[in-house]
């Protein structure tokens, strides 16, 4: 059930949350076995990637892209120097 792993993960990193869903002990029981079995893996995938530098420094660029303000496009944009 993709709506329920895709909650868990929001959950996880919701910066606003105070605890965490990994200590309520209602997220097991609201999750079938397949469902558990799908947030190990991608957590472990998760971790994996997250241990690459690699992939944390792409990941770290495409935020930076994500918030850098957006430069204006055309001809009338550019700066005469």
């Amino acid at each position: 059930n993709f709506a329920k792993i895709y909650s868990f993960f929001a959950k996880l990193f919701d910066p606003d949350r105070t605890t965490s869903p990994i200590s309520s002990a209602r997220w097991s029981a609201n999750m079938s076995a397949l469902d558990k079995e799908v947030v190990k893996l991608l957590a472990q995938n998760l971790e994996l990637n997250l241990s690459n530098q690699q992939f944390r420094q792409q990941l770290l660029e495409t935020y930076r892209q994500q918030l850098a303000p957006a430069a204006p496009a055309g001809p009338s944009a550019r700066v005469a120097n």
